[in-house]
């Protein structure tokens, strides 16, 4: 824009020396014309000269400051770009250094969470053994409980076993020993009367052997 402006003031300046010159040039015509000698031709082209040598001036000094104006247009522009350049390039490592120092936080975050994760496994892997390790000791502790208990229950079922057989054949042996006696008993009433006597006396082997029988049955049970 600035340039652009620069470059029209220049182009008015250069329209206006060349209007100058041409109006210079038609009055040295309008006035040779009108001239009768020569030194009045001489003074003319020496106004004309002089004119010429102003308005040259003029517009050399004009281009020249215009020529300073936009070098120094773009002297400015350059700097503040380099400025902004600058400017930019700090931004951008700025920027940078705070994304890695980020990163790197982000890094020991995690690596704070794995350790801590690490280590609540470990414990969780210790507990759950821990409580797995009392789980089988209560297991063996209830079966050795539960083994003692049915030995016991076992031994006392056979006990109990032993002691209904051994009263079972006792009783058989009972009743067959008295069987036998009644037997006897019956063999001697039928001989003469002069063996009551024997009869009474196998009467009374038969009830002590009863007697004794019955308190051995009663001292097993």
């Amino acid at each position: 824009m600035l340039v652009a402006s620069l470059r029209k003031e220049m182009n008015v300046k250069k329209r206006t020396l060349i209007r100058t010159i041409r109006k210079e040039q038609e009055v040295i015509v309008q006035a040779t014309a009108e001239a009768s000698n020569k030194e009045e031709i001489i003074r003319l082209l020496e106004e004309q000269k002089n004119s010429l040598g102003i308005a040259f001036e003029s517009y050399v000094n004009t281009t020249k400051a215009s020529i300073d104006t936009l070098k120094q247009i773009l002297v400015e522009t350059l700097d503040a770009h380099h400025n902004v350049s600058q400017s930019i390039e700090q931004h951008q490592l700025t920027l940078i250094q705070t994304i890695e120092q980020e990163i790197q936080k982000l890094i020991l975050k995690n690596e704070d969470i794995l350790k801590s994760t690490s280590s609540e496994t470990n414990a969780m892997n210790k507990l759950q053994n821990n409580l797995i390790q009392k789980i089988e000791n209560i297991f063996l502790a209830k079966k050795r409980d539960d083994d003692l208990g049915f030995d016991r229950l076992f031994s006392e079922q056979k006990q109990a076993l032993v002691n209904v057989v051994a009263q079972q054949q006792q009783a058989v042996s009972l009743d067959l020993i008295k069987q036998t006696m009644v037997d006897a008993i019956h063999e001697q009433q039928a001989l003469p009367k002069k063996s009551n006597s024997n009869i009474e006396h196998i009467k009374k082997s038969i009830d002590d052997t009863t007697t004794n029988k019955a308190g051995q049955q009663k001292s097993i049970s």
